[in-house]
């Protein structure tokens, strides 16, 4: 039996079932065992058997989308694995040509990142292999793991090079076409790496960093999977505005410095820690618990008001406000290892200004500190396409930040009028009287009374949620 990867993690068993002799499927036929967080999702205990000739040729068909694409195509952020249900709510009030559209789009989309896609004739558990930053995210029956996206990598490498090399002596025309398309892989046309890295066309991509990033245009594919801080902008804007002014914005960003960051570095290493000790909880927690931390290292009680601009000039990060033509987009920042680390706070999006502004600038510090190393290495963009978890995280980490729950719920639920104390509140904390309302809800640690919640309710712009 040969292994491959980490089986606590991502891995395979492979044990071959005879001599490899005869067509590319018998001498590829075997039992496999796909790992996922310590869990056999393919396979009892003898593993899957099958003709193994088959995932080899997957892998190499859409070799450039599992290495660089970090986005499903209609922007929606979820796991892959819940994609599918989203877009059908999502259709349900689109019309049908558009729901055509997207609907060829997101199954390619499924198709290339799902292992078990490739196997024709057998129905294992799909696989959803997906990247995001530098890390990669593996899912199955509803296990999840999560690896540095070079470890990843290099186990479906090693399994597929285990499948080549068991083909190398047949005189088989499969055979030889599957080894000629894995061990050219990584031969792809450099605009075409960038385009699905950007989700963009290839004349988009030469047309866009013509002017500012030309090598982006003519990178390899191993140079585009490095990630890089245009690159990311210009994924996380696609579709949300022209491509006249997201080329006008890479021009910006390109212009920005590198700062020093030793400050929020050294804050960041010691969040890592807090990070690592609720790996398994959901997105929200996480941020939660960060932001708890961040008020209890830089010695604030729950009753001070934060001040984010102020934080932010302290680790020397500049902050510049623009104006963009997209409301949905309330900031974005780069902090990557040639551009900044800046914000740019758009004047014209729905969280532009006074406290909105605060809780977008809560929102940056909140993936400065948790995602520079993993999700999101160079850049963000509020508003833009981004992994859905990494945006919970970073919006229940601005709230607490803001405003403490259990301070927001005990004071709610002691309050004689709550107007005047939702207004006293939010006045204090500078958060918003949504933001006060979301952190009473979920600070509570009993129900709240049917007239508080019905009160609160009607404060936010997502009743359904509440």
């Amino acid at each position: 039996m040969m292994q491959f990867g980490d089986p606590t993690k991502f891995g395979f068993d492979l044990t071959w079932a005879g001599a490899p002799n005869g067509t590319a499927a018998d001498a590829t036929r075997g039992q496999l065992r796909l790992w996922i967080d310590s869990h056999s999702v393919w396979g009892g205990p003898g593993g899957l058997e099958w003709t193994w000739v088959d995932l080899v040729e997957h892998m190499a068909r859409f070799w450039t989308c599992l290495v660089v694409e970090e986005m499903d195509p209609i922007g929606l952020g979820d796991p892959a694995e819940e994609l599918r249900r989203r877009a059908d709510a999502r259709w349900a009030s689109t019309s049908e040509a558009e729901r055509d559209e997207e609907e060829e789009a997101l199954f390619a989309y499924l198709e290339a990142h799902d292992l078990a896609a490739g196997l024709g004739g057998v129905f294992p558990a799909a696989v959803f292999v997906t990247r995001q930053g530098v890390t990669a995210r593996v899912a199955s029956r509803g296990y999840v793991a999560r690896l540095p996206f070079a470890d990843a990598e290099r186990a479906l490498v090693e399994v597929g090079n285990a499948i080549v090399d068991r083909l190398a002596t047949l005189d088989d025309e499969r055979a030889r076409s599957v080894a000629v398309a894995w061990r050219s892989r990584e031969n792809v046309s450099a605009s075409s790496a960038a385009a699905t890295a950007a989700g963009l066309t290839e004349a988009e991509v030469v047309e866009l960093f013509a002017g500012v990033a030309p090598e982006l245009a003519h990178a390899s594919l191993a140079q585009v999977r490095v990630p890089n801080e245009l690159l990311a902008v210009a994924r996380m804007t696609v579709g949300a505005l022209p491509s006249r002014e997201v080329a006008a914005l890479l021009n910006e960003i390109s212009k920005q410095s590198h700062v020093w960051t030793q400050p929020i570095d050294d804050l960041a290493a010691e969040i890592a820690a807090d990070l690592s000790r609720f790996d398994d909880a959901r997105p929200w927690a996480q941020g939660y618990e960060v932001a708890e931390g961040v008020r209890l290292r830089l010695g604030m009680s729950d009753e001070t008001r934060i001040d984010p601009g102020a934080m932010l000039a302290e680790w020397n990060i500049p902050v510049r406000d623009i104006e963009i033509s997209s409301r949905l987009i309330d900031a974005l920042c780069v902090w990557g290892p040639k551009l900044g680390p800046a914000i740019q706070v758009n004047r014209k999006g729905l969280h532009g200004r006074m406290n909105g502004r605060r809780a977008t600038l809560a929102h940056e510090i909140a993936h400065l500190l948790m995602d520079r190393q993993a999700g999101l290495p160079v850049a963000e963009v509020l508003g833009g396409r981004v992994p859905r978890e990494l945006e919970r995280r970073a919006k229940a980490f601005a709230a607490e930040l803001l405003i403490p729950r259990s301070v927001a719920y005990e004071r709610i639920l002691a309050a004689s009028d709550l107007r005047e104390e939702i207004a006293a509140l939010s006045g204090h904390y500078g958060a918003s009287r949504e933001i006060v309302a979301w952190q009473a809800r979920n600070g509570a640690t009993s129900p709240l009374p049917p007239d508080v919640r019905a009160f609160l309710r009607d404060l936010v712009s997502t009743r359904s949620n509440f």
